[in-house]
Formats: structure tokens, C-alpha cells, sequence
């Protein structure tokens, strides 16, 4: 009776470990936060979906008013948790930032508390306003190129609208003096350069401006 008690004594730690093993890596559970990256301003009601290769929907949540979120369900075959921006969509999507690359749907781990963020980047506007302040005649020229942003490098992405050494304006020629239409561009620093050439000698110049969010923000290029 002794030796009874001792082996079921033994034993019963290891079938809890066992259960608790079982129940754990059938469930997964996901936490993260809605968020502008540039300024950690959260996302609210913004719909997260556990969802499978079918797209059939397992599970939705809706994030708090500080852009939080967790969401669970039984493991059952492959899942993956997306988000649906419906109320944001005027915002650019970088996605799931995980293990420092963006992710528009991702995988989710069994067996553990995965965390992850997703970024939203709000839209400004940039307009240009361009003036040869000393023109020298008519075979001035100027060429300006967009070279990115900030916001996009975090992803190892190019904008889709000006990629890394796209020209934005080329030639201006003359004794121009212009304000440009805007154009809708996403909130962070955009890096830009500019080339000015006057009697046949060139000059490269570069800088930095940061786009407001919903606001217009004027590049100016005085050469």
C-alpha cells in the first residue's frame, strides 16, 4: 500500500505537467497594440482576425482605446491574425511588425503568448515650392530627387510612389520661381537632394523635411 501511494505520489506531478502541456499547445494566444510608430499614438477599434488558409474566420477582437488587443482560440491546424483597417484605411498600412520586417497577414505560434504590433502611419501632404533665388540666365538648371523616408526604412521598403533616387523634378530650367500642387505622402522625414548646375559647374545639396499628419507641409528648394 505504501509503495501505492509513493508511485501514484510520483506520478501525479508529471500527469498535470503532461495536461497542462496538452491544453497549453492547443491554444494560442495573441497580444499586441495598434500604434502609430513615429509617435506611439494608438489605433482604437480597429478589428484583428484570427482567420485560416481558407479564410475562414476563427476569431475577431477589436482594439481598447489605447490600441491594445488579445486574442485566443484552439489551435486547430494553421492559423494566422491579420487586421482590418476599415476605419483607418486613409492611413498607410505597414502591417505586422515583427521580428523587425512588416507582415500584411502572419502565422501565428502555437504553444506560446505571441506579441506582436501593427502600424499604421497617418497621411500628410508636401508641396513644393521651388525658386532660383540666383539665376544666372536660362541654362540654369535644377534637378530634384525624392530619397525615401524614415518610415518605410523600417520596413526595408521603397515608397511606391518615389523610390530611392527617383527624379521628382527634372529639368527646371531658367529663372523659376513655382509654388507646386501638393501630393499626399505619408507623415515622417522625407529625405531629399536637389542639383543645381549654372555655367556647365554642378552643386548637389541635401536635406530633410517632416511631413505633418493631415497637414500640408511645404519643401522648400531656394537655390
Amino acid at each position: 500500500m505504501k509503495n501505492r501511494i509513493l508511485t501514484l505520489t510520483f506520478f501525479l506531478p508529471l500527469l498535470f505537467t503532461v495536461m497542462a502541456c496538452t491544453k497549453f499547445g492547443m491554444n494560442i494566444t495573441v497580444k499586441g497594440q495598434v500604434l502609430n510608430p513615429l509617435d506611439g499614438e494608438p489605433f482604437k477599434g480597429i478589428t484583428i482576425v484570427l482567420f485560416k488558409q481558407n479564410l475562414k474566420t476563427i476569431k475577431t477582437t477589436i482594439t481598447d482605446a489605447n490600441g491594445h488587443f488579445e486574442i485566443n482560440a484552439a489551435r486547430i491546424g494553421e492559423i494566422l491574425i491579420r487586421a482590418d483597417n476599415t476605419n483607418y484605411q486613409e492611413n498607410y498600412n505597414l502591417g505586422f511588425d515583427y521580428k523587425g520586417k512588416y507582415h500584411y497577414s502572419l502565422k501565428v505560434d502555437k504553444g506560446e503568448v505571441m506579441h506582436v504590433d501593427y502600424h499604421l502611419v497617418p497621411y500628410g501632404e508636401l508641396r513644393m515650392h521651388v525658386q532660383n533665388q540666383n539665376c544666372q540666365g536660362s541654362t540654369d538648371s535644377l534637378n530634384i530627387f525624392f530619397d525615401g523616408s524614415s518610415v518605410l526604412s523600417l520596413s526595408g521598403n521603397q515608397d511606391a510612389n518615389n523610390h530611392i533616387g527617383n527624379i521628382l523634378y527634372a529639368p527646371i530650367t531658367g529663372c523659376w520661381d513655382n509654388i507646386g500642387d501638393g501630393f499626399k505622402t505619408q507623415m515622417g522625414d522625407r529625405y531629399y537632394h536637389w542639383t543645381v548646375t549654372r555655367s556647365g559647374v554642378s552643386q548637389t545639396f541635401y536635406d530633410t523635411i517632416f511631413v505633418q499628419p493631415n497637414q500640408i507641409t511645404t519643401l522648400n528648394v531656394f537655390y
